[in-house]
């Protein structure tokens, strides 16, 4: 278990790279089946995840078997990515969100934890508009 600034990591071991020339860690990825938390309370858990930085914005990447929890939703996918700062989520490859009763599908999801927006990619399956949004 690691207890890093914004996530806390759990799994059989990680890896941890540390920035040139004294600096902070710049990449972090778990060996084997990998739990984390962020300090916002999104729970994932995946068969990989690394945390590194895009563009100066952390950034959690997770593939295989991927399954992320927010307060109100429920995404599954093969792979994910996830911007803690923005609170963004993108699920990929067998994409699915449930809220409640509803549940949305499609090749491409992309949703956050702090806007109520949901854009979806080749969408499958129905739904109440004001109910997933919410």
């Amino acid at each position: 278990t690691a207890d890093m600034k914004d996530l806390k990591v759990s799994s059989k071991g990680l890896t941890i790279e540390m920035a040139p020339e004294g600096g902070g860690v710049q990449r972090t990825e778990a060996i084997g089946q990998a739990e984390a938390v962020t300090k916002d309370g999104i729970k994932m858990q995946a068969e990989q995840l690394i945390s590194d930085t895009e563009n100066g914005a952390n950034r959690i990447s997770l593939k295989g078997q991927v399954v992320i929890l927010t307060d109100n939703r429920k995404g599954t996918c093969q792979e994910a990515v996830i911007y803690p700062d923005t609170g963004d989520i993108i699920l990929e490859k067998g994409a699915s969100v449930t809220h409640e009763d509803q549940v949305i599908q499609g090749e491409k999801i992309k949703f956050s934890t702090k806007r109520s927006d949901i854009v979806v990619e080749k969408v499958r399956g129905s739904m109440e508009r004001k109910k997933l949004g919410n």
